[in-house]
């Protein structure tokens, strides 16, 4: 890390906003506003009636390192609908964080609370299904546009008006709101992590498989 003597340790999903834009345009709602169309949502329980969805739509990078993988919804019947299915989008997202935050765990490190920028942040239900999903808190700053902060963070340093790069970031980055975990929807959500990771164990050859079809050229 820039900041001595830190390490700065990624964990880098390939789809997670792109998920929500490929699922709203899927239904062919593009024109709506993002939250709007999210509202619906609001009436699927947590775990989404049992659907799940697998976000490998190009491919996989943390912690799976799967070109091949493609999404998928598992569990789909005539019990749901269009609601359940964005519901299971994006709770898939929150699964694949959480997917990556158990490998460093495992491995020593120590996540206490996530920081959420860019477009997505801006989603109240978004955040918070990804705080109950992951069982962390979820902090979103006044400002999600993080590499300029970052940018604007070794500029004051660099003139001079801050001692060290942590004190800078410390006094630019201010925190507008917090999302904590819902105790009461831990239960569902670790019984649908457990499946998730399951799921793509189980169809890691079947995403070989169709990756292995050569494209067939229109006549």
């Amino acid at each position: 890390h820039i900041i001595k003597p830190w390490f700065n340790v990624s964990g880098i999903i390939s789809t997670s906003g792109r998920a929500q834009d490929w699922i709203i345009n899927a239904f062919g709602y593009g024109h709506l506003d993002c939250e709007e169309f999210l509202d619906e949502t609001k009436g699927v329980p947590p775990g989404s009636d049992k659907l799940l969805f697998l976000p490998y739509l190009t491919g996989e990078r943390a912690p799976l390192w799967d070109p091949d993988a493609r999404g998928a919804f598992i569990g789909l019947g005539l019990n749901h609908g269009r609601s359940e299915m964005v519901r299971a989008v994006l709770e898939s997202i929150g699964y694949a964080m959480r997917d990556v935050i158990e490998v460093m765990s495992e491995n020593g490190a120590n996540i206490s609370e996530l920081r959420i920028t860019g477009g997505p942040s801006r989603s109240d239900i978004w955040n918070q299904i990804k705080a109950d999903i992951t069982g962390k808190n979820l902090l979103v700053p006044e400002s999600t546009e993080s590499e300029l902060l970052g940018d604007l963070s070794l500029a004051l340093y660099a003139i001079g008006d801050y001692d060290n790069l942590a004190d800078t970031a410390d006094r630019i980055v201010n925190i507008k709101k917090v999302y904590e975990p819902r105790k009461e929807n831990s239960g569902i959500y670790n019984e649908m992590f457990d499946i998730y990771r399951k799921s793509y164990g189980g169809l890691k050859s079947v995403f070989k498989s169709l990756a292995g079809i050569e494209d067939q050229e229109e006549t």
